[in-house]
């Protein structure tokens, strides 16, 4: 089931998503630390830090409030999300969107150009300053250059 909707979000945006991206989402569930956690629901507790990372421009932290899933009519939907709702009108069209922060800015994955397979931050408060929200890059700030090293980056703070 995950596939053909999968292959519906590609074909409606128009995109092709990174194999590590299909893997993570076709799971259903994310393991950290032997505590799992649903794909479409609350992450309670669950960071992204890369300690190593010296580059202010770069987020090195994000508090992860949910990763969107396979959930129809839902908040967290990850085809609503980003074909009617949020995601087509406010995020560029070379991002979709992949979780919220618990401040409710969006964590993106880069799916077309010179972007694809980068992890962003879509940050909200940097919106363009329009009486109607459009897409705009201003706000993007990067993460990590592979969704794997999104991946590998995130722990539990007990």
């Amino acid at each position: 089931m995950n596939d053909k909707y999968l292959e519906k979000l590609e074909n409606e945006l128009q995109i092709v998503l990174p194999e590590t991206y299909k893997v993570f989402f076709k799971n259903i569930f994310l393991k950290i630390d032997n505590t799992s956690f649903v794909i479409g629901k609350g992450c309670p507790d669950l960071y992204y830090e890369d300690k190593e990372n010296l580059d202010e421009e770069v987020y090195d932290f994000v508090a992860i409030d949910t990763f969107y899933g396979n959930i129809e009519n839902n908040e967290y939907d990850l085809f609503k999300n980003n074909v009617y709702d949020f995601g087509k009108s406010r995020i560029p069209s070379n991002f979709i969107t992949i979780a919220s922060s618990l401040t409710g800015d969006q964590i993106c994955l880069g799916v077309k150009g010179e972007y694809t397979g980068k992890v962003y931050m879509w940050e909200m408060e940097f919106e363009a300053d329009d009486d109607t929200p459009q897409p705009y890059y201003e706000n993007m700030t990067l993460i990590t250059n592979t969704f794997q090293e999104f991946l590998d980056g995130l722990f539990i703070d007990e």
